[in-house]
């Protein structure tokens, strides 16, 4: 919880100080977008933690925790890229937004044999799970976000 409270007010800086006059009006998307995403990451981490408390591999841990440390990174320098730093624009911005994605597929590379899929949007059922996973997670918005669609 602590983390989505000082998202939410990076995403405040970020929006103010981007320099994109678009981002201050989608703040409440940008705010979704980030919460939704330290949502996952949260509940992955948990769903993690459980895994290797009852069959421990520390090669495999090790690298998990690392690109789960390099995802949530990603995320803050997100919304960090232009808190109190006139010189940084939208495309610093719209990068932070792409590192995190590039993130979140490699962290989802390394848990697909730990049984973490992601959610299958099929058009009977858009919530269908994936036989046999251990964890079935959405896919962030924040994988989609472009704070500047202009760019």
């Amino acid at each position: 919880m602590t983390h989505l409270i000082k998202i939410m007010g990076l995403a405040l800086a970020l929006a103010i100080g981007s320099g994109c006059a678009q981002l201050l009006p989608l703040l409440p998307t940008v705010v979704a977008a980030v919460q939704d995403a330290v949502l996952i990451i949260d509940r992955i981490e948990r769903y993690v933690d459980m895994v290797f408390a009852a069959a421990p591999d520390s090669a495999a841990e090790t690298a998990v925790r690392t690109s789960l440390d390099k995802t949530r990174v990603a995320l803050d320098v997100a919304l960090r890229a232009a808190k109190g730093t006139a010189d940084l624009g939208r495309e610093d911005v719209s990068m932070a937004f792409a590192e995190f994605q590039r993130a979140y597929i490699e962290l989802l590379k390394l848990l697909k044999p730990l049984g973490v899929v992601e959610m299958n949007y099929s058009t009977t059922n858009e919530y269908a799970a994936t036989k046999g996973a251990g964890l079935v997670v959405p896919t962030p918005l924040a994988m989609g976000f472009q704070p500047c669609p202009d760019l």
